[in-house]
């Protein structure tokens, strides 16, 4: 497994230059006891967020719903059938969804003491590579890569947690798929020695500045 890491990021090394420029991904390495404390806490947060999924409040509310949805009755059998537990389901995967954000990653961070301070976890510019290697994975029809992208926030879901200890998966991902968009831009334009010296700066940049902002 480890010489398959090795080979990998050998073969990449435009993935390892953006991961090094990236405050999310120093933030995370360099806070070791922070991260296994919240690791050693998984099966709690699992219980909790599974516990969580059908309270009672939520199926209150379904069954609120069904009172005069689709007439004068207060309860029809079509608002059963429309109005069903299935719809916190629904409710879930959209909470899923929303892990995958790239605000979180190109822009907001997660909030937490994880997230690197004053700065994105990813730097910006990477954001418009990002839609390039997304792109470019659909055009090569790479669905193996796609849905490894689509599990990525897996388990952060289902911990129920939204910072980087467990959304660290998506975020190097991301980072990886920006590398696509970063190969493709230097394939297509051989002078692109620019574009790396840009990014080089600007990252950089940022880590030195969440640097300064931790005094």
């Amino acid at each position: 497994m480890l010489k398959k890491a090795i080979n990998f990021l050998r073969k990449k090394p435009l993935f390892l230059f953006l991961l090094f420029l990236s405050p999310g991904f120093w933030w995370i390495i360099f806070q070791p006891s922070g991260v296994f404390s919240e690791l050693v806490k998984t099966p709690t947060y699992i219980r909790e967020k599974t516990s969580s999924i059908f309270t009672e409040e939520k199926l209150g509310f379904v069954m609120e719903m069904r009172w005069n949805a689709f007439g004068e009755e207060q309860d029809e059998l079509i608002s059963k059938i429309y109005y069903n537990k299935g719809l916190i389901l629904v409710d879930n995967f959209f909470e899923y969804l929303s892990l995958l954000s790239p605000r979180i990653y190109f822009q907001a961070g997660d909030g937490s003491r994880f997230s690197p301070p004053g700065v994105e976890p990813i730097p910006i510019f990477l954001f418009f590579l990002w839609v390039f290697g997304l792109i470019r994975l659909m055009q090569a029809r790479k669905l193996k890569t796609l849905f490894l992208v689509f599990i990525s926030p897996v388990f952060a879901y289902l911990a129920g947690r939204r910072n980087f200890v467990f959304l660290f998966p998506v975020l190097l991902f991301y980072i990886y798929v920006a590398s696509l968009g970063l190969e493709a831009v230097l394939t297509r334009y051989r002078k692109g020695s620019w574009l790396i010296r840009l990014l080089a700066i600007y990252g950089l940049f940022i880590i030195g500045r969440a640097l300064w902002l931790i005094r």
